[in-house]
């Protein structure tokens, strides 16, 4: 677990007030081909972007994709599109963002905590019925009712009714308190 204080300085650590969406990444394997990959990247940047052109736009890999070479080969293409900074985690990167789209990853439930709004991504539903065929198509995402699209087109119609209205910048409230002594934290909490 995280210390709570780590957590308060996360939250702060940026100074400078930007605005992004966050996309966080699937690396190539077992889910996705090396094709697959190019094409969800690519139509996961450019249906954002359709909305949100001149938004800054956060890239954060998955770990299986950390040597950035293949990502970097299709971000450099965009304007205002970024990859992440890994030297801080993605709790600090979802927690500033003004909206995320996941590519099959558990980054999902830390936007919900975060109370961003959050679109799961994935396309390829032969693979979700040989990876998961009891969910009839479905990723554990979106059984848990999170959004979720399967083609460009469900994803550009996400963007619209869960991103257009968004207010940019959401003050984060967070509570400081130095330890795991529960009396200080209910009142703090109260």
């Amino acid at each position: 677990p995280i210390v709570p204080n780590k957590i308060n300085k996360l939250l702060t650590r940026n100074e400078k007030d930007e605005s992004f969406f966050l996309i966080c990444g699937r690396g190539v394997g077992a889910f996705i081909n090396l094709e697959e990959y190019n094409f969800i990247i690519n139509s996961a940047l450019s249906s954002l972007r359709k909305y949100f052109k001149n938004e800054k736009i956060i890239y954060y890999p998955h770990p299986k994709e950390r040597s950035l070479k293949l990502c970097k080969s299709i971000i450099n293409k965009y304007e205002n599109v970024k990859i992440a900074d890994l030297n801080y985690p993605s709790i600090d990167y979802v927690s500033r963002s003004i909206g995320v789209i996941t590519i099959l990853s558990s980054i999902i439930f830390l936007a919900r905590a975060f109370e961003k709004k959050v679109i799961e991504y994935y396309p390829y539903k032969h693979n979700l019925k040989k990876f998961h065929p009891e969910l009839n198509h479905k990723t554990p995402y979106s059984k848990l009712g999170f959004p979720s699209a399967r083609n460009v087109s469900d994803l550009e119609n996400l963007i619209k009714t869960e991103f257009l209205n968004l207010s940019h910048k959401k003050k984060i409230k967070s509570i400081e308190f130095d330890d795991f002594n529960i009396e200080e934290i209910l009142k703090k909490i109260n």
